[in-house]
């Protein structure tokens, strides 16, 4: 969703998503290393919790959905050996998934 809405709209919410990840969500170090002002990187964080679906989402707990969605590219364990991520819907298909069931439950 967030890569698809970059390429829309020439944005860069991936790459700011994996700094947020990165950087434990320091705003400070993120805006640093994306050469952006630190409203900035909080403006990006409220866009990608909009795109997603979950606008009104804690900053802390929707970095820590975040971690979770960058893992699948290590690999998920199964048996012996690790099996890449490779089901084709991109990075972000977990948080994807979190999101319709976080929207469709009861509070």
């Amino acid at each position: 969703m967030l890569a698809g809405y970059d390429d829309e709209h020439g944005t860069e919410l991936v790459r700011t998503a994996e700094a947020l990840v990165n950087w434990h969500g320091d705003v400070k170090a993120i805006a640093e290393e994306l050469h952006q002002h630190p409203n900035t990187v909080r403006y990006r964080m409220r866009k990608m919790k909009a795109v997603l679906g979950i606008p009104h989402e804690d900053d802390k707990v929707f970095i820590n959905l975040l971690s979770l969605v960058f893992l699948p590219e290590l690999g998920v364990r199964q048996g012996n050996g690790f099996t890449p991520h490779s089901n084709g819907e991109g990075t972000f298909c977990l948080l994807r998934r979190f999101a319709a069931a976080y929207a469709t439950s009861p509070d």
